[in-house]
């Protein structure tokens, strides 16, 4: 009599334990798939933040380089040459990676604001 009050039958609570365990695993399976999916987004902005720098220093190059040519042109005292700088980073940078700039919702002006701080250097 005394074994029978000692011993404990789980029969009937057992597939409620297991239902539990495979939530907790489901739940920190999702947690790990959840943390990689945030640590790829991460390096893939990183990656595009730098595709988009490396085309606004292409386009500061590529508007001093038709500065200089306006420069050297016949009339060049009347030459403005920072805004063309500006204006020629600008469009070639809004054309050359549409898709950066999309990314991160960037406006015409935000991209002059990224050329004239890095003429500023």
């Amino acid at each position: 009599m005394l074994e029978t009050l000692t011993t404990i039958d789980l029969t009937s609570v057992w597939p409620v334990i297991l239902e539990i365990g495979a939530g907790v695993v489901l739940a920190m399976g999702i947690w790990a798939i959840k943390k990689l999916i945030a640590k790829i987004g991460l390096e893939a902005d990183e990656k595009v933040r730098d595709y988009l720098i490396g085309a606004i220093q292409s386009g500061i190059t590529f508007g001093k380089n038709k500065a200089l040519a306006e420069v050297n042109s016949d009339d060049w005292s009347k030459v403005d040459v920072r805004d063309i700088v500006l204006a020629q980073a600008v469009t070639y940078t809004l054309t050359r990676v549409p898709d950066a700039v999309k990314k991160f919702k960037l406006t015409e002006q935000d991209i002059k604001d990224l050329v004239l701080a890095r003429l500023e250097k």
